[in-house]
């Protein structure tokens, strides 16, 4: 077993080995990427003119603050371990790098890694990134279904939005917080801990990870041929690599060389 306590595990795929373990960093994703359709979607962003004659340039430009935004709003999704008390639930699979559902669903159908963060630690390296920031744990709810509510970018009437701080304009009300922060219940297994960056560019932004990783583990089916290599930027990550098993009827957990 792997003390998880104080951490936060990232899953990923097979792909992303030598991008993140090799060059020591970590990419936020675009929310305009994700999978999730009531994530992705940036239909709580409405624009609104004023006066009687709405200058072209004025609606195009709100329209492409909108738009940028699926592109600016970027997130860093790990999960933490599961408080499960019950007796005879699997140790591994409550724990933050264990979760089978984590694994099908983000680490590659179990051939990915999973990386184990200490969480002060990579807080303080994202935190030097930007002063855009929010971080918390999701909540998940039964009723997102029947909640109404956005932001507004308004434009016309001498407003100018070329000197508008468009986070706190996003920001209003805490929406940033309500959309991103807030899941269904659906997704409560993951027990998920997130970092929200809002860039001031609609660029990707890379976080480094040295010396934030207490240790990575390997899928279940992670390529043979692929493990010295994941030890070897372990060993430059000064951290301890592992690799899952499933004996059923139960995972068990061993330390690579």
């Amino acid at each position: 077993m792997i003390n998880d306590e104080n951490t936060v595990a990232h899953y990923t795929k097979l792909e992303n080995l030598e991008k993140i373990l090799k060059e020591k960093n970590i990419r936020f994703s675009f929310v305009k990427k994700f999978d999730d359709p009531r994530e992705r979607s940036l239909g709580w962003i409405s624009t609104l003119g004023y006066g009687h004659e709405i200058d072209l340039n004025e609606w195009t430009y709100a329209q492409k603050l909108k738009d940028n935004a699926g592109s600016q709003i970027n997130i860093f999704c790990t999960c933490s371990r599961s408080n499960n008390n019950i007796p005879g639930s699997c140790p591994i699979e409550s724990s933050s790098y264990g979760k089978p559902r984590m694994w099908s669903q983000y680490g590659g159908n179990s051939k990915g890694f999973c990386i184990v963060f200490d969480r002060e630690k990579l807080n303080k390296q994202i935190t030097q990134n930007t002063k855009y920031l929010i971080s918390g744990h999701v909540t998940y709810h039964d009723w997102l279904h029947m909640v109404n509510g956005g932001s507004t970018i308004e434009y016309g009437q001498g407003i100018d939005l070329k000197n508008v701080d468009i986070f706190d304009l996003l920001n209003n009300n805490m929406m940033l917080q309500s959309i991103y922060f807030k899941k269904s219940i659906d997704w409560k297994d993951e027990n998920e801990f997130r970092w929200l960056l809002f860039s001031e560019e609609a660029k990707p932004v890379y976080v480094s990870i040295d010396n934030c990783v207490e240790s990575v583990v390997l899928g279940c089916d992670f390529p043979v041929d692929k493990m010295d290599i994941a030890s070897t930027y372990c060993k430059s990550l000064n951290c301890q690599c592992y690799i899952l098993q499933y004996d059923h009827p139960k995972y068990l957990i061993n330390q690579l060389k």
